[in-house]
């Protein structure tokens, strides 16, 4: 084994251990060698592994400077604890690598750093993200919600856009790889114009504007507050953004085009001369 290939204690039981506990390594070592795990991509230094536990669970894991960055979308993960999911799918990868040579990760491991800092959800690092919309019905009222899909959460083989701006360009990529929805999320914090991909700075603002006004009616009563969607639909219009319809679970069904100024919605009744009545829905937008 050479010195730009894989090392094993990355990946090496004490280690994971020390990360999880006890409890937690050993569900995900019996999740392993019951081979709940699956290998979907492996690009680069990253990998996406599907793991099936009450449910299939995303794993995303970065391999860097010989510490390793994973990623669950599992409640006790997304809490900032490492979970029994990312502990299989750690284990199912160094499998991989023992098995496959033409698999490995080609990567120099500096034996300069014998202390390399412990995975810790609470300190993600920053990444470049693609900012989306997705208009939901919740009970009797409709909401907007930005929502944020990580750079790195696309592998490279996919990712190869002409134009990031370009809301079908994100669409098409999205409708061939059903599965990148699973990392769609919403933003915990204010989101920084940097690091977005493929909105402008006017975009960004009213996502962060959104964000800010549903933080301030967290403390309201629940059924007083009702989101004012007409007013943030009225603010996407005419700039092109990626909005989609869904729901909470399915939040990228269908993507929304959005017209350029406002429009109205009327109602046509005909009567036909053999009886009954025929509704026609239109939509009118600018001056007829």
């Amino acid at each position: 084994m050479s010195d730009l290939d894989f090392s094993e204690e990355i990946f090496s039981d004490s280690r994971l251990r020390s990360l999880g506990g006890s409890t937690i390594f050993e569900r995900g070592r019996s999740y392993f060698l019951q081979g709940r795990v699956e290998l979907i991509s492996l690009e680069g230094t990253r990998a996406h592994l599907h793991v099936l536990g009450s449910f299939e669970y995303c794993v995303d894991i970065l391999i860097d400077y010989g510490d390793f960055y994973a990623e669950c979308i599992c409640p006790h993960a997304e809490s900032g604890y490492f979970c029994k999911h990312i502990v299989a799918a750690c284990l199912a990868l160094r499998g991989h690598f023992r098995e496959s040579t033409a698999g490995r990760w080609k990567l120099r491991i500096q034996t300069a750093l014998s202390a390399v800092p412990s995975i810790l959800a609470s300190s993600r690092r920053p990444d470049e993200f693609l900012l989306l919309f997705s208009l939901q019905h919740s009970y009797s009222y409709w909401t907007l919600n930005p929502l944020i899909l990580p750079r790195r959460s696309i592998p490279d083989a996919l990712w190869s856009p002409d134009n990031p701006a370009d809301p079908q360009e994100i669409v098409e990529i999205l409708e061939h790889n059903r599965w990148l929805a699973e990392k769609v999320r919403r933003p915990r914090r204010s989101l920084d114009r940097s690091d977005c991909m493929n909105c402008g700075a006017d975009l960004v603002t009213i996502a962060n504007v959104i964000l800010g006004s549903e933080r301030t009616s967290s403390t309201s009563y629940y059924y007083a507050y009702k989101p004012p969607v007409a007013e943030q639909l009225a603010l996407l219009m005419g700039k092109d953004a990626p909005v989609f319809l869904g729901t909470t679970h399915t939040p990228l069904e269908r993507r929304l085009i959005m017209p350029p100024e406002e429009a109205s919605l009327e109602l046509e009744i005909r009567r036909p001369q053999d009886g009954g009545a025929q509704l026609r829905t239109l939509l009118r937008a600018g001056e007829l």
